[in-house]
């Protein structure tokens, strides 16, 4: 730079200078940086499905002769050649991509064959490169048939002192084969491995109609096909991948159960997710135990060896190894998801395309490279002939030829004498020059001509081939199917439809329960038959143990599968499956429902059992009639409110939702889960009840506080309220008990539907002194029981067809239990009658 004197000078040289923001230079820096990474190193080309690093890799080991029919060669000698003259990057990571190429369990394909330790599937870390060997596998070889065919372009390396290929004519679609993962700046690349044979029939279906219909095209390519094998579902997100490149797959473990000892039963799994390390698995499962997040494994072992995987989980005796394997797919990498991210390089820039885009792209591109390799093989065979020509026309003139070679002052004059005689070319007189003598006997002058004509026929033949793309994909789907042949194999991964719907909840048995719960908070499952039918009138067995002042609170009969919502005294609503409620022997006290219900720790006002619907029933409202169903709230003034079950549908979270709101000074009395062709019977203490349609009660949110159900005389609260499935009177009875023991069974047909807000009939006109206060009305079919709770807690079952039909005012009742002396009823539970009734309450009350 010439030195500055003045201001003048100064100036002159600031005419030179680009005056830009820091900010604007930073920016346009970074871009180019994120762009290099992209293209240069961290996604796959579309054509080859393969990154720089990974190209540079093979094409460097073809060019050092370490090919499959040559033995092993130093893996550091080869990461050496890769480093020296095409990726001028770190050794370590140059083996880490050459290592991955060679890993069983890692691609579908083997790319790279192995000698040495180069990891396994525990997650181990390869031998150092100098240690191991390596040399191209015979699906690499294949990628390097038509490398040297003038098939596909070159560019210099970073140093301009070697060529190198930008793409490699592969003969089949890699990138599906073998899949791809890679993460750049702000984008990422994820593509599964699919299974060779399907891929190449997909390929064909799509060459034959690149617009041919999904369905036709996925009955073939089924889905990943991973090299650990495994369970593949949830293919709907396959099927958007095959045409947006987004979609989500799952990946699960294959198992067996088998029997382990007595009773008790262990699960042996067989196969792993893929890019699942093994000894993950194994810790997470530990972890669990250890945090008792998972309840009945006893040990667990790892037993596999070099002919396969095999983790052995002993199952404590009793315990659903199908349940504690749900729970392990959903807390530990049994399972996986997998989300496809078809982002690839297409014409130096990033795009994100569906599985059947990619393989249309392949399928150009390798049209293109047949039609290139065609014109190649041409121009080669077009040379051939063109000194094969030569020679014809120097035999035919061989006397000549001969004459002026040997009177030629030099072979520059007898190449230019033949140029002259024979009006041959440059090259062709070379060669007639060259023709050793042997080949001018007879029998050599003849293989000259059949050679000529040979060549003709192979220049014809490859012309056809230029001019026909028929022609083209022919040798193509040829070439494919010798490709499937070669390197192809069966399906590994099962592919199951419809297992994604699969939870741990399904794998719980599915039986009718009672749950029971104190007034102390304790709570126990048993299944309905725990509680044996009995004559009317007999003293009952002991069901549930109870501490010294406490009493039962709750009994409801449901679903192993059915919700338990709990609503507590503050109207939250807080919900558990009943399945996850302990079952527990009958003389056990239970378990304290707060040990149940994280979060709970209110009083309970009431426990409710919600089924769990189908989408379809949640969305199905009626506009004039209301949700499908409804979860109804009664107050004890007689206040009903109405509301859609979707607005429970978060009660099993931590904190549970406002459930129930009462207007001040009433408070909570019963909650049903309704149909909304049910009609509803509600009993005041007066002895009185009403009937109502549920569908004349309008909607409300869970904050609304309900409208006017039964009009009740002073001092008068609500005791009961049933429910009459589908408004239906057949078979439905409507039983009534009070606090000593006695009841009643009536008809609901003797009870007509009216308008809310009436009075209701008479039920029974109670005799507070002799009967007791009345303690509770509900609907019982014919052919149900009834398990009735004294506060001391003994239980008595009987069925109602014991009972005798009387009228709504005809009678005070009969003795239903009898009671020990200080002691009264204070709930009763319809159940359905069991087969078995053996009876494992062996206490007596």
């Amino acid at each position: 730079m010439p030195e500055i004197t003045d201001a003048n000078d100064s100036e002159d040289i600031m005419e030179f200078v680009d005056v830009v923001s820091v900010s604007s230079a930073m920016r346009q820096s970074y871009l180019d940086y994120s762009l290099q990474v992209i293209v240069g190193r961290a996604l796959p080309d579309m054509r080859d499905g393969l990154k720089p690093v990974h190209r540079r890799i093979l094409y460097a080991m073809y060019e050092s002769g370490f090919t499959y029919d040559k033995p092993y060669r130093k893996s550091a000698r080869a990461v050496g050649d890769i480093m020296g003259k095409y990726h001028p990057h770190g050794d370590v990571s140059i083996y880490e991509a050459m290592v991955a190429l060679g890993q069983h369990w890692t691609t579908n394909a083997m790319l790279i064959d192995p000698q040495g330790n180069f990891g396994n599937i525990d997650g181990d870390s390869p031998a150092a490169m100098r240690y191991t060997e390596a040399r191209l596998s015979p699906a690499a070889m294949s990628f390097f048939e038509d490398i040297e065919k003038n098939t596909v372009p070159w560019l210099p390396n970073y140093d301009e002192t070697e060529q190198e290929p930008t793409v490699l004519p592969i003969p089949y679609p890699n990138l599906l084969v073998n899949g791809s993962s890679g993460i750049a700046v702000g984008i990422a690349c994820e593509i599964m491995p699919h299974n060779m044979r399907e891929v190449v029939e997909a390929t064909k279906i799509l060459m034959a109609d690149p617009d041919a219909p999904a369905g036709q095209v996925l009955a073939v390519l089924k889905g990943p096909d991973f090299p650990t094998a495994g369970i593949v579902h949830g293919l709907d997100g396959f099927a958007n991948a095959f045409e947006t490149g987004s979609g989500r797959i799952y990946n699960r473990a294959r198992y067996e159960i088998e029997p382990r000892n007595g009773r008790s039963e262990q699960i042996v799994v067989t196969e792993i997710p893929h890019r699942v390390v093994k000894a993950d698995i194994l810790l997470q499962i530990k972890d669990l135990v250890a945090e008792k997040k998972i309840d009945g494994i006893v040990d667990l072992a790892d037993e596999s060896n070099r002919d396969g995987i095999r983790i052995v989980i002993a199952i404590r005796r009793d315990e659903s190894a199908e349940a504690i394997m749900a729970q392990l797919f959903k807390m530990t990498s049994l399972e996986v998801s997998r989300t496809y991210n078809c982002t690839t390089i297409e014409n130096n820039q990033p795009v994100k395309q569906g599985l059947r885009y990619i393989i249309n792209a392949w399928i150009a591109f390798r049209r293109q490279v047949i039609h290139d390799r065609t014109i190649y093989l041409r121009d080669k065979a077009q040379a051939e002939h063109h000194i094969y020509e030569g020679y014809r026309k120097a035999l035919d003139r061989l006397d000549e030829v001969i004459a002026l070679i040997r009177n030629a002052g030099s072979q520059a004059d007898a190449k230019d004498g033949l140029i002259q005689l024979l009006e041959v070319s440059e090259i062709q007189a070379d060669k007639i020059i060259n023709l050793r003598l042997g080949r001018l006997t007879g029998m050599e002058l003849q293989r000259i001509m059949d050679e000529l004509r040979e060549i003709e026929a192979r220049i014809k033949h490859l012309t056809s081939i230029v001019e026909s793309p028929a022609m083209i994909d022919e040798i193509i789907c040829t070439e494919l199917d010798k490709a499937a042949a070669s390197f192809g194999r069966p399906r590994l991964s099962e592919v199951a439809h419809n297992l994604s719907s699969i939870t741990a909840e399904d794998m719980i048995p599915r039986e009718d329960v009672v749950v029971m719960m104190t007034v102390a908070g304790y709570v126990k499952r048993l299944p309905t038959s725990a509680i044996t039918t009995q004559n009317r009138g007999t003293r009952g067995k002991s069901g549930i143990s109870i501490g010294e002042g406490d009493r039962i609170a709750f009994l409801r009969e449901c679903h192993s599968h059915d919700l338990i919502m709990a609503v507590t005294a503050s109207g939250q609503a807080m919900g558990i499956k009943a399945y996850q409620i302990p079952e527990t022997p009958a003389q056990s006290r239970g378990r304290h429902i707060r040990n149940v219900i994280p979060g709970l720790d209110e009083e309970i006002l009431t426990v409710l059992t919600i089924p769990d619907l189908t989408a379809e029933q949640r969305a199905d409202c009626d506009p004039e009639r209301g949700s499908l169903y409804s979860i109804v709230s009664l107050s004890k003034k007689g206040v009903i409110r109405r509301t859609p079950i979707t607005d429970f549908t978060s009660i099993t979270r931590g904190s549970g939702i406002r459930g129930l709101q009462f207007r001040e000074g009433d408070s909570y009395a019963a909650c049903f889960v309704m149909h909304r062709d049910d009609d509803l019977l509600i009993t005041g203490s007066n002895g009185k009840t009403i009937r109502l349609s549920i569908a004349s009660i309008n909607e409300q949110s869970r904050g609304g506080t309900g409208v006017v159900g039964m009009k009740l005389p002073d001092g008068a609260v609500v005791i009961g309220a049933s429910v009459i499935p589908g408004g239906k009177n057949e078979g439905q009875n409507l039983v009534l008990v009070t606090e000593k023991g006695f009841g009643k069974r009536t008809l609901t047909s003797e009870f007509e539907v009216q308008n809310r807000g009436g009075q209701g009939n008479y039920l029974l006109k109670a005799n507070v002194r002799k009967l007791g206060r009345i303690l509770k009305a509900d609907v019982v079919p014919d052919g149900d029981d009834i398990v009735f709770m004294t506060a001391n807690g003994v239980s008595n079952r009987l069925s109602v067809s014991d009972l005798r039909v009387v009228g709504r005012v005809t009678t005070s009742g009969v003795i239903l239990v009898r009671l020990d002396q200080g002691d009264q009823l204070v709930d009763f539970a319809v159940v359905s009658p069991e087969n078995d009734q053996s009876d494992i309450a062996t206490t007596e009350g």
